[in-house]
């Protein structure tokens, strides 16, 4: 799946417009995932870098949400994968934008708490281009 990065920077990720949610509340990750059914996207969870990893190694993303703290680590890395190989990232953190390393600065960023409905806007712009 790889091999077919570009896809996803067209918009045409595929039938099921896939979008990652990396969040470790679950809470938080469920509404987010509710916002983003009702907009007619297919959505996978991970509330771990590990789980993450995992997500990012089999499937390819059309956009992802990425709180960038997590119990077992940071998302950066994860964040930059998903950006470079054509997926819409942004990230929902509490952090200061100025704690995120600077190659990160490009990305949009929610600050947290931001409503599951705003997430859901950005992602179905972000992917029909409006």
């Amino acid at each position: 799946m790889e091999g077919s990065n570009n896809a996803a920077s067209k918009g045409g990720c595929g039938e099921a417009r896939r979008v990652l949610v990396v969040e470790d509340s679950l809470l938080v990750a469920m509404e987010i995932e509710d916002a983003l059914l009702e907009a007619g996207l297919a959505v996978e969870i991970a509330d771990t870098v590990e789980s993450a990893e995992a997500c990012i190694r089999h499937t390819l993303f059309c956009a992802a949400l990425i709180d960038c703290r997590l119990p077992d680590g940071q998302t950066f890395d994860i964040a930059l994968r998903l950006d470079g190989r054509g997926s819409h990232v942004a990230l929902v953190t509490g952090a200061d934008a100025s704690a995120l390393p600077g190659a990160l600065g490009h990305l949009p960023r929610f600050g947290k708490p931001v409503p599951a409905r705003v997430l859901a806007e950005w992602v179905v712009q972000a992917l029909t281009g409006a």
